[in-house]
């Protein structure tokens, strides 16, 4: 058994461990969850899922801003097209082929460039990462006695620290050069070159600050329709909870989701009822999970059609390579 198999078995443990013991927490209030979601207000839940749809063309808009600076072109349609497909691959195939990888696949289809899709869609996670982030920070100032309160500012710190030493070691060359003791190793895979060519074309950005600009602020607009979406619901269900405190705790949720995992699962659910629980109930909390895992899966399920009904999405056996 090699070691990607290994993670892949460690991932799926870490998930199905995690909705067991939450289940096993959750055993005697399954019945006043299932009630929760049966009661929320339709208007509202309809109108959380729009959100939370549209936040995909946005993310559509930002991964091609971020293409078009290496001057690799997609029209819109294909940009979102290639964002839903890439998170069906990446919730209903994630032991297999990653969806990023697979939206980098299908990108270098179009533009004949692999290895600069694959670092284009490597800079469209870290930006997307990096503006949660920022978001999470600018939001603990703001909001007052949150639930662990103490953990969260702990929590915070340590994600804004990890976010500008990966930025600093992307964009500095002297840090590149103090981390080139790697070279050895990544000599050994054969992926010196490979990895030299990333680096430098995710370095480029540095240069184009206009277009990456209109990325971030292409990222902040999705990160308040999907954040919006997950108030929508809160007040679905009746609870009376700040908009602000909503969008911190879905922010820190999104973060910790990052964790190895099936794509989260299990770790986020766990996450809803940590944190809302205190507010709106370990039942509501929960009930708002399986909300949000729907509207995830609804999304997926939409890249899904997408990829049974368009004939250039298709990947056959080893197809998926970045020899060049």
């Amino acid at each position: 058994m090699n070691k990607k198999s290994l993670f892949n078995i460690l991932r799926g443990a870490i998930s199905i461990g995690l909705i067991l013991v939450l289940l096993w927490i959750m055993r005697g209030s399954l019945g006043q969850v299932i009630l929760t979601i049966k009661k929320i207000n339709k208007v509202l839940l309809f109108a959380a899922f729009g959100f939370f749809l549209f936040s995909y063309f946005l993310l559509g808009i930002r991964f091609r801003l971020i293409m078009a600076v290496q001057r690799l072109m997609v029209n819109l349609r294909e940009a979102v097209s290639l964002t839903l497909i890439g998170q069906f691959f990446s919730n209903f195939l994630p032991t297999t082929i990653g969806g990023d990888l697979v939206k980098a696949f299908y990108a270098s289809q179009k533009t004949g460039k692999k290895l600069a899709c694959l670092a284009t869609v490597i800079f469209d996670r870290i930006l997307g990462t990096t503006t949660v982030i920022i978001t999470m920070f600018i939001l603990s100032i703001f909001v007052k006695r949150p639930p662990h309160a103490g953990s969260i500012k702990t929590f915070v710190i340590a994600c804004l620290a990890a976010t500008g030493a990966i930025f600093f070691i992307v964009f500095s060359k002297r840090m590149a050069r103090i981390i080139s003791f790697l070279k050895p190793l990544f000599r050994r895979f054969k992926l010196e070159d490979k990895i030299k060519s990333v680096y430098d074309i995710i370095y480029n950005y540095k240069r184009h600050p206009r277009p990456v600009i209109k990325a971030v602020l292409a990222s902040f607009a999705l990160q308040f329709c999907v954040f919006y979406s997950g108030y929508l619901l809160v007040k679905g269900f009746g609870f009376d909870v700040p908009i602000l405190m909503v969008f911190l705790l879905l922010t820190i949720i999104s973060t910790v989701s990052m964790a190895p995992s099936i794509n989260g699962l299990g770790v986020r659910e766990g996450a809803f009822v940590l944190l809302f629980g205190p507010l709106m109930t370990k039942e509501g909390a929960f009930a708002f999970s399986i909300l949000w895992d729907g509207f995830t899966l609804a999304a997926s399920l939409l890249g899904g059609l997408i990829y049974l009904l368009s004939k250039q999405y298709r990947i056959g056996k080893g197809e998926i390579s970045y020899d060049r």
